[in-house]
């Protein structure tokens, strides 16, 4: 019987927190024994981790983004619509069934699929780029500015605030994007990353 390997690189740290904030969502396929299972999902490390306490031996063996989370669900759906399931909502079905219906249901609801190695390509370029931006505004101490800007931040908002690692996962967007125009100019990067009022200076 044919095993079929796991995905080579699952979303993790920068990429994952990068993969998050962009709303992109993946069709994934795990697979166990002659069965499959078919879902959708914004993190497949977490993915991964809850299909494992189901059964160690599933795995997700291939996945596919789309733009949103709502797209791949639609999919999904499309797709263990075409099969028997047993209880535990495993696809009567081998990987290659399972992926041509992935693949069908895609077309049938004009839905670019983007392979998952094609995805991680892109995102550890665009990391790689958002972190350099970020080390170079450390060097320069401008990440001071930031991090005070954080403190307010975190006091207006409270438990509704964003973390930390997601605020400076947009300051280095925010870089990256204006270091490809030219520019520099980190007051207004941490500006448009905490909105109105983004200062260093705690409210009264």
């Amino acid at each position: 019987m044919h095993v079929d390997a796991p995905i080579a690189e699952i979303p993790r740290g920068a990429a994952r927190e990068y993969i998050t904030r962009e709303g992109f969502a993946a069709v994934y396929l795990a697979v166990i024994d002659d069965r499959c299972v078919v879902g959708a999902s914004q993190d497949l490390q977490q993915s991964q981790s809850a299909l494992q306490k189901r059964s160690p031996s599933l795995r997700v063996v291939r996945a596919w983004w789309v733009k949103d989370r709502a797209t791949a669900d639609g999919i999904a759906r499309a797709v263990k619509k075409a099969f028997d399931r047993d209880d535990q909502d495993r696809l009567a079905a081998d990987a290659t069934h399972v992926q041509a219906a992935i693949e069908a249901a895609a077309r049938a609801q004009r839905v670019a699929l983007t392979a998952h190695a094609s995805v991680m390509k892109k995102v550890k370029a665009v990391t790689a780029l958002e972190k350099r931006a970020v080390s170079a505004a450390t060097l320069t101490g401008d990440m001071k500015p930031f991090n005070q800007a954080y403190a307010a931040y975190r006091v207006r908002h409270g438990k509704g605030a964003m973390s930390y690692n997601v605020a400076r996962a947009r300051l280095a967007r925010v870089l990256k994007l204006q270091g490809e125009g030219g520019g520099c100019d980190v007051t207004g990067a941490i500006a448009e990353v905490f909105g109105d009022g983004a200062s260093g200076e705690a409210p009264n």
